[in-house]
């Protein structure tokens, strides 16, 4: 960015450089559902600002409104750890009760075996190169990544998705 753009980005967001890289960094760490809807309020607040006047480029804009965005839910949470009832309304308290829930509801997403077997498969594939049997793959599994699947789902996987990869070879 040019010196200008930073210093527009400041003035807009009234967050100085250290602390943008921080609620970056925060919305990088919250739950896929919660990145939806911080998304959600960037696009609302990305076109207030474009009606607002200000001219400057759509890429700043952006990057000023996804700031904004973080910024506001970064602020709820806040509020809503700070246990200071006292000063909100009813609705308020329910709706940053309703935030808190579904926080804790993505958190505590569980990933299916198949799911997470997926995400290890370049590891089984590997594995498998160094001519381990699926039973091994498993124990290796077990004990280096803390993953417990059966050399039987391996298997099955591993004839699914290698057959996939050799029908897209042809």
């Amino acid at each position: 960015m040019q010196s200008t753009t930073v210093s527009e980005v400041v003035r807009l967001t009234k967050l100085n450089e250290s602390d943008q890289a921080a609620m970056l960094r925060y919305f990088g760490k919250l739950p896929a559902s919660l990145r939806e809807q911080i998304m959600a309020r960037h696009r609302v607040i990305f076109h207030q600002i474009k009606q607002s006047g200000e001219q400057l480029a759509n890429e700043t804009l952006s990057h000023v409104a996804l700031l904004l965005a973080i910024k506001s839910y970064y602020a709820q949470q806040q509020r809503l750890s700070s246990k200071q009832f006292s000063e909100m309304s009813l609705e308020e308290i329910r709706n940053l009760s309703v935030l808190k829930l579904e926080k804790f509801k993505a958190a505590r997403r569980k990933i299916g075996k198949r799911e997470r077997l997926i995400h290890l498969w370049s590891v089984v594939k590997l594995c498998k190169e160094q001519g381990l049997s699926f039973r091994e793959i498993s124990i290796y599994l077990r004990n280096h990544h803390r993953f417990e699947v059966s050399h039987s789902l391996i298997f099955a996987m591993w004839g699914k998705l290698e057959q996939q990869g050799m029908g897209e070879q042809r």
